[in-house]
């Protein structure tokens, strides 16, 4: 073979050789890239389930306290038939609401119309009210007392001003005549936020939303809606006080710098090994 065709071959197999090093560099730098996307999504997916998981545990739990004031407050107007002591009664549901957490006031309804508020400061404008004369809350109260069962309603505009959860548990009688109802309230805008005070609040969007009867999703009242229609949003089930909700989480958003650097700097160093490749010297013999 002549000092041409040998150059020719050469150089030819030089430039096999600089497109081999430059497809497997692609290929080291996708698979680096790839590495590093799914670490970020394992990550983000490990954020969403510890915050619903911690937020759901942490509302549950925190709502209990609810239930354990309000039954106890039953009971004791169940246990003098409904006969009380207007002084006294006011004292105890003082004495109980300064031990509380969380708890905005609790009322105190006989015959459906608040006659005990506790604290009274801030909530003078409940007083006296007549549950009959609100439409928004009458309906859910009647199916409370038809049903003799307690239970969670909200988030209700409140006469006083704000939104609340109440909880809401009917009073009967010795006879088993109906009696009244003592409602728990609670600042719901605040409730939650205390409890999303979680480590990894700020990595993650979320809202919450009430859950009908029938299963169906009903009004977000609290966090960012546009939560539910993200179709990487995980749904993490609640079920407060025998009531349910449903919260939406979404991870953070795949960071795409260091992808995209990662990339360029893999295929700049590749792309230089190779033409550094292809035109290295040609051994020649004579």
């Amino acid at each position: 073979m002549n000092l041409r065709a040998r150059f020719r071959a050469s150089a030819l197999l030089r430039w096999i050789a600089s497109i081999l090093v430059l497809a497997v560099g692609l290929g080291i730098t996708q698979t680096i890239t790839h590495v590093q996307r799914t670490a970020q999504e394992e990550r983000s997916a490990q954020v969403v389930q510890e915050f619903g998981d911690q937020f759901t545990d942490r509302v549950n739990n925190a709502l209990l306290p609810s239930y354990y004031l309000t039954h106890s407050i039953e009971s004791y107007v169940e246990s003098v038939d409904g006969k009380l002591n207007k002084q006294e009664f006011s004292d105890l549901l003082d004495r109980i609401v300064s031990h509380s957490t969380n708890i905005r006031n609790i009322a105190v309804a006989p015959a459906n119309r608040i006659a005990y508020v506790s604290p009274l400061t801030g909530n003078e404008a409940a007083l006296g009210l007549y549950y009959p004369d609100i439409p928004a809350q009458w309906p859910a109260i009647q199916n409370i007392i038809a049903s003799k069962l307690p239970r969670l309603i909200g988030p209700v505009d409140l006469v006083q001003g704000g939104r609340g959860l109440i909880y809401r548990y009917p009073v009967f009688k010795n006879d088993g005549s109906y009696w009244g109802l003592v409602s728990t309230v609670l600042d719901v805008d605040a409730f939650l936020e205390k409890q999303a005070a979680i480590p990894v609040h700020s990595q993650v969007d979320f809202a919450l939303r009430t859950v009908n009867a029938d299963g169906s999703p009903a009004n977000t009242f609290w966090g960012n809606p546009d939560v539910f229609a993200n179709p990487a949003a995980s749904i993490f089930t609640l079920e407060p006080l025998d009531t349910r909700w449903e919260l939406a989480v979404a991870g953070p958003a795949l960071d795409t710098q260091p992808l995209i650097l990662t990339e360029i700097f893999g295929i700049a160093l590749f792309h230089r090994l190779s033409c550094v490749h292809a035109h290295s010297p040609v051994a020649t013999t004579p």
